[in-house]
């Protein structure tokens, strides 16, 4: 009988415990998620001071990329022949990223061809101002921010929030 209270009790508090320690988790996974994106943000705003443009290509008012490995490549300094050149935009072989790898092909990180995932297994969206007039028109934002580099990661449930006022647990940089 007081073995089955002790199970009871311990069943009772496992079962308090568990909600509050998943929203701790999830809180956590969020975090390293919004420091990823703000990492990103602070490589490509390094590599403007250092080069004084984008890595980019005839890009005009706001450009969206994604963290594919071309792109990536260009901030770790691994530019290969076949992509872009040898070092043709990271001229100077500067490490502006520094990431680590994914684990067993799941979570945030670098899969084997270099592309950047957030935690829950999608990659960021990147957006350059590329007039240079520090302004970004983000998707579903009426109004330019007042930037010049912002990050994106659509969330835990891998969709972004394309309205203002819309359900939204998208992580960015601006907020």
């Amino acid at each position: 009988m007081e073995l089955m209270i002790v199970i009871a009790i311990i069943a009772i508090l496992s079962a308090i415990a568990f909600p509050a320690f998943r929203a701790v988790q999830l809180s956590a996974i969020k975090t390293l998620a919004k420091n990823d994106a703000n990492q990103i943000a602070q490589a490509l705003q390094n590599y403007r001071t250092e080069y004084g443009k984008y890595p980019l290509e005839d890009i005009e008012d706001t450009a969206m990329l994604e963290s594919d490995p071309e792109f990536m490549k260009i901030l770790l300094s691994e530019e290969e022949e076949d992509m872009v050149g040898p070092g043709e935009y990271n001229t100077r072989a500067i490490v502006f990223f520094e990431g680590k790898d994914r684990k067993s092909g799941r979570g945030a990180g670098f899969d084997e061809e270099g592309s950047f995932y957030d935690p829950w297994g999608n990659r960021y969206e990147i957006f350059l101002d590329g007039n240079y007039d520090n302004r970004i028109q983000i998707p579903g934002k009426e109004k330019p921010l007042r930037k010049t580099v912002a990050v994106r990661s659509a969330g835990p449930d891998g969709v972004f929030a394309e309205e203002e006022g819309e359900k939204n647990d998208d992580i960015n940089t601006w907020e």
